[in-house]
C-alpha cells in the first residue's frame, strides 16, 4: 500500500458520510415546503396529507433515506435537485447533479485552502508550492485538473511539510509563532539583504559612477631593415 494511501480513503470516505449541517437541512426543508405547496396548488397532492411525511417520501424517492438524520453530505444535492425538479427548476436541478459529481474535489479543495491558510506562517506561497509539487511529480497536471485523490494527497503532503518545518524551528530554538524569516534563521539560510539607496548629490541625484576610459594602445614599433647578410641560405 502507497504509504498516505489509507489516510486519503478515510478523508474522502469521512467527508461523503459526515451528517448533514444545521444549514444543509434548512436548505432541504425551505425547497420541499416551496415544492409542497406549489403542487398543491396545482391540485398534484390531495388536501389532508402532512407536509412532513410528504417530505420524507420524497427524500426516499431520492436517496432511499426518510429522515434527513440518517443522511450524510454526500445525499444533500441530490435531495436538492430532486426538489428542484418538482419545481420545475430545471437549471438548478442540473447545477446540484453537477454538484454531486463534483463534491469529492469540491470537498477536498477546501481543505487544501484550510492547510494552505495554516502553512502560510511557515511557507511563503504555500498554494504555489502545492502547484510546483503537482507540475513536477503528478506528470505536469495543474491544480484544476487533479482529482480528489490527488487533491487529498496534496493535503497530508502540506501538513508533513509544516510539521517538519516547525520540528526544525523547535530545535533551532523557534516558537510556532515564529515569522518566515525566523524559520530561515534557524535553518541557516541568510535573508535577503535590503536595498540600498545610492548616495545622494547636490540636487538630490544619485551620483554616478564615472565609466572607466579605454586604454590607448601605442602603435607598434617599424621592423628593421634587412640586409644581404640576413638573407638566410
Amino acid at each position: 500500500m502507497k504509504k498516505g494511501a489509507h489516510h486519503t480513503r478515510r478523508a474522502m470516505a469521512g467527508a461523503d458520510n459526515a451528517p448533514l449541517s444545521h444549514k444543509q437541512k434548512g436548505q432541504i426543508c425551505i425547497r420541499a415546503k416551496e415544492a409542497f405547496d406549489a403542487l398543491r396548488k396545482q391540485k398534484l397532492i390531495a388536501d389532508g396529507i402532512d407536509f412532513n411525511d410528504w417530505r420524507r417520501d420524497q427524500q426516499a424517492c431520492a436517496v432511499d433515506m426518510e429522515s434527513l438524520r440518517e443522511c450524510v453530505g454526500k445525499d444533500f444535492e441530490p435531495i436538492m435537485m430532486h426538489f428542484e425538479n418538482l419545481l420545475g427548476n430545471s437549471d438548478k436541478a442540473f447545477d446540484y447533479a453537477l454538484r454531486a459529481e463534483t463534491r469529492p474535489v469540491r470537498v477536498a479543495m477546501h481543505h487544501l485552502q484550510q492547510e494552505c491558510k495554516a502553512a502560510e506562517a511557515l511557507m511563503r506561497n504555500p498554494m504555489g508550492y502545492v502547484r510546483g509539487y503537482l507540475r513536477n511529480s503528478k506528470g505536469g497536471i495543474t491544480l484544476e485538473q487533479a482529482d480528489a485523490k490527488t487533491v487529498w494527497g496534496c493535503v497530508y503532503m502540506i501538513r508533513r511539510k509544516v510539521q517538519s518545518l516547525r520540528a526544525k524551528a523547535k530545535g533551532g530554538g523557534i516558537s510556532a509563532g515564529s515569522t518566515v524569516d525566523d524559520v530561515l534563521d534557524s535553518l541557516g539560510i541568510p535573508a535577503a539583504p535590503a536595498p540600498t539607496a545610492a548616495p545622494a548629490g547636490a540636487k538630490g541625484k544619485p551620483f554616478s559612477q564615472p565609466k572607466p576610459k579605454a586604454a590607448r594602445q601605442r602603435p607598434a614599433p617599424p621592423a628593421a631593415p634587412q640586409t644581404g647578410m640576413d638573407t638566410p641560405y
